[in-house]
């Protein structure tokens, strides 16, 4: 089961491999940023922008470097309403319209999938790889497999996907566990209802932690990628499936999925950007020249790398 979900993870590092010629020492571009919060939202906003960017290299320096990023990250995301404009929270209240309809839905939605359709053996066993992916076993894949690829080949993509996708998992599961024990809703295999809800009692549907994971680690790919459709489409389309299958196995209601995927690829997105602006401050400061060292294998060569870019 483990190795299972291990390979499908993997498939969502190929795209790396794909870009070695072409990728390797680019970077995703900053984008516009609103002007900061005053007061103690400001002094988030500007000590999380003014974090040196993340370069791959061993020491207690570098989990030092990764320890304060983790912790500014995590409250820049959280007080992110505060910097919304009038468009942001029209969206957010779109998606919120959006989410009780599927509240509303919920129900149906079980009945025609799960009970008036129900799965066939062959069905149960792909969907069951697909869910895998957002275990353990496909969060190793991605953020192991990018950070292989990234240490065996000097490719800073890989470096950069695997930082990228390990916080955004982190960050975007902590905020899921919180709402699952704050909102308490009973999973749908109890047979309660989709409306049954008990704060602080252990249960554990929404939002859907699998969703969560899989959209996150499908948006720091896609972002890295500019969202290019044949990145997009597969990294998308899998973490779909992985959703798709925790309603199908009646482990969770639809509605549960689709908050547990925004929130996934709502923090993908946002980690990208922001470690972007940080490196493109420190490449402008710097007058777009850097020094980086690490490990290099290849089939005539193992040692270290010096590499100079300007």
């Amino acid at each position: 089961m483990l190795r299972r979900s291990f390979v499908l993870a993997v498939l969502l590092c190929l795209p790396l491999l794909a870009s070695l010629p072409a990728r390797a020492d680019t970077n995703p571009a900053p984008s516009e940023r609103p002007p900061s919060a005053e007061g103690w939202f400001g002094y988030i906003d500007r000590r999380t922008l003014e974090l040196p960017a993340t370069h791959w290299r061993f020491g207690l320096g570098f989990a030092r470097d990764l320890a304060q990023r983790l912790v500014w990250d995590t409250a820049y995301l959280l007080t992110e309403p505060v910097r919304w404009d009038e468009p942001d929270w029209a969206r957010f209240g779109g998606f919120a319209a959006a989410t009780g309809a599927g509240f509303a839905a919920d129900r149906t939605i079980d009945i025609e999938s799960r009970i008036r359709h129900p799965r066939r053996d062959s069905e149960r066993r792909v969907e069951d790889g697909f869910e895998e992916l957002g275990d353990l076993g496909g969060v190793v894949g991605v953020v192991g497999g990018s950070a292989l690829i990234g240490l065996a080949t000097g490719n800073e993509l890989a470096e950069q996907v695997s930082v990228d996708s390990g916080e955004a998992l982190l960050i975007s599961a902590m905020m899921t566990e919180g709402l699952k024990e704050t909102t308490g809703r009973s999973r749908p295999n109890r047979g309660d209802g989709p409306f049954t809800f008990h704060p602080f009692s252990g249960n554990a549907s929404f939002p859907s932690g699998h969703a969560t994971a899989a959209f996150a680690m499908a948006a720091v790919l896609s972002e890295h990628f500019e969202n290019r459709l044949w990145v997009a489409a597969p990294v998308y389309g899998l973490a779909a499936m992985v959703a798709l299958a925790r309603t199908r196995q009646n482990a969770h209601f639809a509605s549960d999925v689709i908050v547990g995927g925004a929130i996934g690829a709502a923090t993908g997105r946002e980690i990208v950007t922001l470690e972007a602006e940080r490196l493109g401050r420190e490449q402008g400061a710097s007058g777009g020249a850097r020094v980086s060292v690490q490990p290099k294998v290849s089939p005539g060569f193992s040692g270290i790398e010096l590499t100079l870019r300007y």
